[in-house]
């Protein structure tokens, strides 16, 4: 840029670039619209019409765990059995492993919902 150029034609050099008038003036500050309160309700509805009764879970959702647990305790009785039928340690510890797990699924699921 040239030195001889003043501040004064830098400025008039910039507004001209940038399509801009002297003489504008700044924009008044902007007051954001207040959001409309929600309508109230129609006397027509009941207030019941807008709640809803949650659902109830099905049967299966609300006993699973105890399914389970017997499921597992029945199959640890059955390995347990083998166990003792074969006279070998292998099934026998399986059924064990099984029915710790039917105490787990107790413990946790069933009588902590109590």
């Amino acid at each position: 840029m040239d030195d001889a150029v003043g501040d004064g034609g830098r400025q008039d050099v910039l507004r001209e670039i940038a399509g801009a008038s002297p003489a504008e003036e700044p924009l008044p500050d902007v007051m954001p619209e207040e959001p409309e309160p929600p309508a109230p309700p129609s006397p027509e509805d009941p207030p019941s019409a807008s709640l809803r009764t949650p659902v109830r879970p099905s049967w299966w959702a609300r006993h699973r765990h105890e399914l389970a647990g017997l499921v597992t305790a029945g199959v640890s009785l059955v390995w347990i059995s083998l166990g003792i039928a074969s006279r070998g340690w292998g099934p026998s510890l399986i059924g064990v492993l099984f029915a710790l797990g039917a105490l787990l699924i107790g413990s946790r699921a069933v009588w902590a919902a109590d």
